[in-house]
């Protein structure tokens, strides 16, 4: 199995599990997670929740990108979800999630103070 199919399989599993104990930390608002993040990366995070909680817990995401190894991986998996009816993610939406999920993949990987 190519890793790419690995990845996919791993990241089906966990989007079917929840574990809402890290939605705290995951707060796109004031004083979240994200409080240092560049405006920019802040609006996208905010996107982000609106759009994938609609369909499962936003802590789901960040629990996905702990199998994401590059932005490939990223694209596909948004790209996977968009693609769901009722998703209301729009080609523009998904490029800013894409975004800010590989801002986020970097800045985990790198430190804090390392991505900006």
């Amino acid at each position: 199995m190519g890793v790419l199919k690995t990845t996919v399989l791993l990241l089906t599993v966990l989007l079917g599990s929840g574990c809402a104990w890290l939605f705290r930390e995951t707060e796109p608002g004031p004083g979240g997670r994200f409080a240092d993040y560049p405006e920019e990366q802040r609006s996208a995070a905010a996107l982000t929740q609106a759009r994938c909680t609609r369909c499962h817990e936003f802590d789901r995401v960040f629990e996905a990108m702990s199998f994401a190894g590059d932005r490939a991986d990223i694209e596909f998996l948004v790209e996977e979800m968009a693609d769901r009816k009722g998703s209301g993610i729009s080609q523009r939406d998904e490029k800013q999630i894409v975004d800010f999920l590989d801002y986020y993949r970097l800045r985990e990987q790198a430190g804090p103070s390392k991505v900006r």
